[in-house]
């Protein structure tokens, strides 16, 4: 607004200088565009990123700035301020006030307030089905995710995945020896049972990549897992887990898209440099935006990478994502921004365990057989 009306005065203060005030706000107008462009060009300093739109105008404007200040330093226009003590006060307590309130609201409170979103699995009770090819079991398994923190955040990844596991006896009691080789798998260790055997039964997701939680929101979905009746398990295992990022630090104004499978060869496989990506895995895309604009506006256009692989074998299914600016010449560009910037955190939810076999007789006893 006082630029605005700085502009309106400058005619004025070229020309008659009939408005005896058009010094003071021409004054204040140039102090705040340097001010500002300076802001602008200290923040650019610290990423130096070429490829940003309007560092041109940045430069200019502040160049433009300093031209401006010396014409008004040559024509002494400070005389003509009634008091200049007063004037110099009130525009430094603007300025710290402002700068505070950018302090406050950009960074200190996105990194006091934590994140809090939990996801979880059920098992619930299992129901027969009868079909041509023998009979099978239905298996729910109730799946929810909620924020019951302060902060919204989007979901970059939420994955479930039932395993089914069987237990082997050994006829003696298991050696020292036995129990560090597990350990170094990263297996439990057992003294009268081998590490089980995996087998992942299902995976999917629990929310589509891109959606967001808010505050007090829960979100509940209902799964069911189809398994023979002869199936050799002796426990069913769900385990959830997601990936978040924070809203007040960053955006995804159109959300994430799917950008291709791994073993889909149509356009050719996405590109992953990271170890985390394996061999099967599918690959999202979206544009990200700083919550702050004063940081948008002096950065390059940043892209967010987000993969969800998937393991036959029964190990978990892992999500992973990173942000980037985006160079079409070089897309498997090694320069990942670090996570805590855009406040992206991977949560491990709560599982479930349940003996099979009782799931199976209880689904025989209400079927009547």
């Amino acid at each position: 607004m006082v630029q605005g009306v700085a502009a309106i005065a400058a005619p004025d203060f070229v020309g008659k200088r009939q408005w005896p005030y058009s010094g003071v706000v021409i004054i204040a107008g140039v102090l705040i565009a340097l001010a500002g462009n300076g802001l602008f060009l200290a923040m650019w300093a610290g990423e130096r990123e070429y490829g940003t739109p309007l560092f041109p105008v940045f430069v200019a404007l502040f160049v433009w700035s300093l031209w401006a200040l010396w014409i008004l330093f040559r024509e002494k226009t400070w005389r003509t301020v009634p008091h200049p003590k007063s004037f110099a006060i009130g525009f430094m307590i603007t300025t710290a006030l402002t700068a505070a309130n950018l302090v406050k609201s950009s960074w200190y409170e996105p990194s006091v307030a934590p994140v809090s979103v939990q996801s979880s699995a059920k098992f619930g009770k299992a129901t027969l089905k009868a079909t041509p090819e023998g009979d099978f079991v239905y298996v729910p398994v109730t799946l929810r995710v909620k924020n019951s923190g302060k902060v919204p955040a989007y979901i970059l990844g939420s994955a479930f995945w039932v395993v089914g596991r069987q237990f082997a006896a050994t006829a003696a009691d298991r050696t020292e020896q036995a129990w560090k080789r597990d350990l170094e798998a990263g297996k439990d260790v057992d003294l009268y049972a081998k590490p089980p055997d995996s087998t992942m039964v299902s995976t999917g997701e629990i929310l589509g990549a891109g959606s967001y939680v808010n505050p007090g929101t829960e979100f509940v979905v209902q799964k069911l897992v189809l398994l023979p009746q002869s199936a050799e398990f002796d426990a069913l295992t769900a385990e959830t887990k997601i990936l978040t990022l924070r809203k007040d630090k960053a955006t995804l104004p159109s959300g994430l898209k799917p950008h291709g499978f791994s073993w889909n060869p149509a356009g050719g496989p996405p590109k992953c440099s990271w170890p985390q990506c394996g061999d099967e895995f599918v690959y999202y895309v979206g544009y990200v935006e700083h919550s702050n604009n004063i940081v948008n506006v002096t950065r390059e256009p940043r892209y967010l990478n987000s993969w969800w692989r998937m393991y036959a074998g029964g190990g978990n299914s892992e999500i992973s994502a990173g942000v980037r600016p985006y160079h079409p010449a070089r897309e498997e560009s090694a320069d990942w921004e670090s996570d805590d910037i855009y406040g992206i955190e991977k949560i491990k939810g709560g599982g479930d365990l349940v003996p099979f076999q009782p799931l199976v007789a209880g689904a025989l006893k209400d079927a009547g057989k």
